[in-house]
C-alpha cells in the first residue's frame, strides 16, 4: 500500500524516529494493529497465532477482500482458548484457507506465529 507518511503511532512505546514508527502509525490509524493496551503497541514482542489472524482479517477487510469459505470449519482443541476478539477473524482465516491448524487438532490461539506462517499469510492475502 506504499509508503506510509511519518505520523504519531499514539503509542507511548512508539519513539519518535524509529524504524518502524511511520509503519505502526499507518496500520493503526487505518484500523489494522490495535496495540496490547490503549497506551502500549509492544513493538519487540512476538506476534500470537491469533493476533497475526486478527490483523490479517482486519487487513483483508480495509482491502475489500473477499475471503469465501473455501473449506469447512474446523473445530480447533482449543478453540476455548481463542480471544474474544479473534475468534471470528480465526474462524474467517481458516475458512478462507488462508490459516491452518497444527497438525494435533490444535491451533495454538497463544503460541508465536513463525516468519513463515506470516509469509504464507502475506502470500495467501496478496492472491486474494
Amino acid at each position: 500500500d506504499g509508503s506510509p507518511a511519518a505520523g504519531d503511532a499514539g503509542f507511548s512505546d512508539v519513539a519518535p524516529g524509529e524504524w518502524y514508527e511511520a509503519a505502526v502509525a499507518w496500520a493503526s490509524g487505518n484500523g489494522i494493529v490495535n496495540g496490547v493496551t490503549d497506551e502500549l503497541f509492544a513493538p519487540e514482542e512476538s506476534v500470537t497465532r491469533e493476533q497475526i489472524a486478527a490483523m490479517a482479517k482486519r487487513y483483508a477487510d480495509y482491502k475489500g477482500l473477499s475471503l469465501g469459505a473455501e473449506q469447512e470449519e474446523i473445530a480447533f482443541a482449543d478453540g476455548d482458548q481463542i480471544s474474544d476478539y479473534a475468534k471470528d477473524a480465526v474462524k474467517t482465516m481458516q475458512t478462507a484457507g488462508i490459516i491452518n491448524g497444527r497438525g494435533d487438532g490444535s491451533f495454538a490461539p497463544q503460541g508465536i506465529a513463525t516468519r513463515a506462517e506470516c509469509a504464507k499469510i502475506l502470500i495467501m492475502l496478496s492472491e486474494k
